[in-house]
């Protein structure tokens, strides 16, 4: 019902701003009175059936004349017992309600009052009253409060009065809070209304292409969408309101306010056809939007009011147990200072609202849009990255995005989830169809023809988080994913209106949240548009026109890589990436030693680790806390006359010619070559014995190639003074192609030599900021550092009081230049 709209209410509350308006400032014309009607309700809290129609024996009968000792209080119904003789000491608002309920004897006391609630009832011969007057009366509080009505000054806290216990001032102050959490309520929905409806014609214009003039079709997609988000707004309302006030701090926050949750929503179901008044169909779209918008805030307005009265009343056992829920918990009690701001509670409402016809703007738009969520894999794509759109077919080798969007959508349109994965939020454009009965998908491929598109405001410019109401494609691609995985990973899911799922922070399960709605527009199934995995079929089903794209089961093979384990990695066949520099190379490799660069990537293909170029003599081991694997990665050329690349891991030993580790180095080019093996990578905790063949001793751990462990080789003890020459090799930051620098920063590589033209000392490949000094010194007497500029710009090195700076031409990543320098 349009009560779910409370959500609003809720949202509202989480800001910060002005106290709830005093009840006593409200208008005190009261409404007609009126008994609302019975409404069949499903909520449960304490069973009626434990509550007794009459007093039990211990009780003393009390009328509403009669008092008792000095000591007690007396009041209107048969009670007797501790709580009636309780100090006011214990009513302090310092206090939780908890501890303040306990020690005024609330339960019993309650278990009394419902009591003689219900005998009061089964008189044929009074006149009868709700809830709230009998028990103001009862405690000798007044008459009349009217707390089923929000214009009303007569619901007030009372503060302790003796006579009415403090176990009664309890009750009072419950029913008072949610008294006034229904008038703010009411109150922001009315200060909404004209906000929402000022934003109608720009929602159009931004998200659709509506015909001027709306037909049935349109009028009922919409009036179904609206009726069902009124259902579930109750619940987002009451989800908003307990973490404003504090009761996540209960160790069962979600049991204990589950059933007035459930009451809510079950109590909301039945209202939003009742409370939405007709509305003439045939009208500009405009206007009829307007007119939903007012008449949903009307409705909405008027079902919380119906909600307040129903409960208020108490006339059945559902609402008697929906009352009881509300007053020993406390509820009501810590809603009477929630903070509330009209600004919040309207983006709440438009946030509801907005999201609700949302998708079905996209769907009755005059121009065809086909919205669909396209998941990539981290294996495949770097969420973030440029997408390049390949200019002629034979440029579409591989996997790459630009074959079926340009690169302004792929950046407008994709999420980053928090395992890597990139989302797409799409308009999948239909293409010239079949002709002569096959299909034209090379066509469209070969011509790179972008059939992906961007839907009518379905981008980060528009939905930014800031404006309509907060709406961000972040939180479509939730709901819709949390659908796909609540329907056994498929297509197709139908959200039920007291849904509590919520999809996990690991992102691949969805989970009970334990109240309905509690992820908002988040919910599994609020949004559910199609997921695909695979490209190519999109593209194949946009072709022959296929709805959905994707169908109920799209698929998933070689797109779907495992969720991280708890350690950070996916555990399964990873791979290990290197690059080996021969000797005493002019060029590559100065060194009279095999050098190697290492890349250790997961089963997912995301980077483990990487060790910057180096010497190995005889090995070098990746650490496993440098790279998450549980066991460490040794690496060596000491075998064949280090003709041969061998590696051990866990129980493993290899290889670089190994068929079964999937090996494929290839020979010496122009000093280098480079090779990829593939070895099992179990998850933490999975035992593995030792290798087949010990690795080699003096193992020494792999310069990672930052500047904090890019410490320089020196090769010599002395030096010729004189002119010495120091070469800077400057490699761009993510140059994959390149031997490898991953890093986002420039990395440099120095190698030195004296005045007869020896080498001295040398420095692996060390990625350093913009301006942070690389060192490398040897024998001489001070240390020569050069440094990265900002971005491409120049590099600079400085030794001892002399200077100098460089900015040679790139090419294929790399760069180099000597410089000649007095070294005394």
């Amino acid at each position: 019902m349009l009560v779910s709209w409370s959500i609003v209410l809720v949202l509202a509350l989480t800001g910060l701003g002005d106290a709830l308006p005093p009840a006593s400032s409200r208008s005190s014309q009261p409404k007609p009175h009126t008994t609302p009607a019975t409404r069949p309700t499903v909520y449960s809290k304490v069973p009626v059936s434990s509550i007794t129609s009459k007093p039990s024996t211990k009780y003393a009968s009390v009328s509403q004349s009669a008092t008792s000792s000095a000591s007690s209080a007396s009041v209107g119904f048969a009670a007797s017992g501790d709580w009636l003789a309780v100090s006011c000491d214990v009513h302090n608002n310092s206090y939780p309600f908890a501890e303040q309920w306990k020690k005024a004897d609330g339960d019993e006391a309650w278990n009394q009052t419902m009591a003689g609630w219900r005998t009061y009832l089964q008189d044929p011969n009074v006149v009868q009253k709700s809830f709230d007057a009998w028990l103001w009366n009862a405690l000798g509080a007044g008459d009349q409060p009217r707390c089923f009505d929000t214009d009303t000054n007569g619901c007030n806290p009372q503060g302790c009065v003796a006579k009415y216990t403090p176990a009664g001032n309890l009750m009072m102050d419950n029913l008072s809070g949610i008294n006034q959490f229904i008038h703010t309520v009411e109150k922001s929905i009315s200060d909404a209304k004209q906000t929402v409806q000022g934003m109608i014609g720009a929602f159009v214009e931004t998200f659709t292409a509506l015909p001027s003039k709306v037909n049935e079709q349109i009028f009922k997609t919409i009036l179904d969408a609206l009726t069902f988000g009124v259902t579930i707004a109750s619940a987002v309302a009451w989800n908003v309101l307990i973490k404003q006030a504090k009761w996540f701090k209960v160790d069962d926050w979600r049991g204990a306010s589950k059933d007035v949750f459930s009451g809510s929503v079950a109590f909301s179901m039945t209202a939003p056809k009742d409370n939405m008044k007709s509305i003439d169909p045939y009208q500009q779209t405009k206007d009829l939007l307007s007119a939903f918008a007012e008449q949903f805030m009307d409705a909405t307005s008027e079902s919380v009011a119906d909600y307040l009265k129903e409960t208020m009343w108490a006339k059945n056992q559902s609402a008697q147990e929906q009352l009881s829920s509300i007053v020993t918990d406390g509820l009501g009690y810590d809603l009477r200072s929630l903070p509330a701001t009209s600004s919040d509670l309207q983006g709440a409402i438009n946030q509801l609202f907005f999201a609700r016809i949302l998708g079905q703007a996209w769907k009755l738009s005059t121009v065809a849009m086909n919205p669909f969520i396209l998941r990539v894999d981290r294996s495949k794509y770097k969420c973030g990255d440029p997408v390049s759109v390949p200019s002629k077919k034979t440029d579409q080798t591989g996997f790459n995005l630009g074959k079926w969007m340009n690169s302004e959508t792929a950046a407008k349109t994709q999420w980053c989830d928090p395992q890597g994965n990139a989302w797409f939020l799409l308009n999948g454009k239909y293409t010239g169809g079949i002709t002569d009965g096959e299909s034209d998908y090379d066509v469209i491929v070969g011509d790179v023809q972008q059939v992906f598109g961007t839907l009518a405001g379905g981008d980060i410019d528009t939905l930014n988080g800031k404006d309509w109401a907060g709406i961000t494609i972040e939180a479509i691609i939730k709901s819709s994913w949390g659908a796909f995985l609540a329907n056994g990973n498929k297509n197709g899911y139908q959200m039920i209106e007291s849904s509590s799922l919520q999809l996990s922070t690991e992102f691949d399960k969805v989970e009970d949240g334990g109240l309905p709605f509690i992820a908002g527009i988040e919910t599994p199934g609020f949004f559910n548009l199609t997921i695909c995995f695979d490209p190519y079929e999109a593209v194949e089903n946009l072709i022959y026109r296929k709805s959905p794209i994707c169908g109920e089961s799209p698929k998933q093979d070689g797109y779907m890589s495992k969720a991280p384990n708890s350690a950070g990695y996916t555990s399964g066949a990873c791979t290990i990436h290197v690059t080996e520099y021969q000797p005493n190379h002019p060029d590559l490799n100065l060194l009279d030693q095999y050098q190697l660069a290492v890349t250790v990537f997961d089963d997912a293909k995301q980077q483990l680790a990487y060790a910057t170029k180096q010497p190995v003599d005889p090995a070098i081991k990746i650490l496993d806390k440098t790279s998450k694997l549980p066991y460490d990665l040794v690496i060596s050329t000491d075998r064949d006359d280090h003709k041969s690349v061998c590696f051990w891991y866990a129980d493993q030993w290899w290889c670089d010619s190994d068929a079964a580790h999937e090996c494929n180095f290839g020979q010496y080019d122009g000093g280098k070559r480079e090779g990829d093996c593939k070895f099992t990578c179990n998850d933490p905790g999975d035992k593995a014995g030792p290798p087949p063949v010990a690795p080699p001793g003096n193992v020494v751990d792999a310069n990672l190639g930052t500047n904090a462990t890019g410490d320089g080789i020196t090769l010599a003890k002395t030096y010729s003074a004189g002119k010495c020459d120091v070469m800077v090799r400057q490699y761009q930051a993510n140059e994959m192609s390149n031997d490898l620098n991953p890093s986002n920063d420039h990395a440099l590589e120095l190698t030195l030599w004296d005045a007869k033209g020896d080498l001295i000392a040398y420095t692996v490949k060390t990625t350093a900021p913009p301006k942070t000094w690389v060192n490398v010194q040897g024998p001489l007497p001070y240390i020569v550092q050069c440094a990265n500029g900002d971005g491409d710009g120049e590099m600079s090195c400085q030794y001892a009081d002399q200077s100098w700076t460089t900015n040679k031409n790139w090419k294929n990543g790399e760069r180099y230049d000597y410089w000649h320098f007095a070294c005394a």
